[in-house]
């Protein structure tokens, strides 16, 4: 890691690193939400496929 002395050019730094990290968990989460909300789908119709076989004769 760079190591800087100067608060003036900390700062700024510290700031595009905040930025650039905001911006790749901006495009990660919304895929991990997708992911997730697709398995909670799949389970809810695969059991309500099991229910519809059970109920009918």
């Amino acid at each position: 890691m760079i190591s800087v002395k100067n608060q003036l050019v900390q700062r700024p730094l510290v700031v595009i690193t905040f930025i650039l990290v905001l911006g790749a968990l901006s495009m990660i989460w919304p895929a991990v939400i997708t992911l997730f909300l697709g398995a909670v789908l799949l389970l809810l119709q695969s059991f309500g496929g099991e229910l519809a076989i059970v109920v009918l004769p």
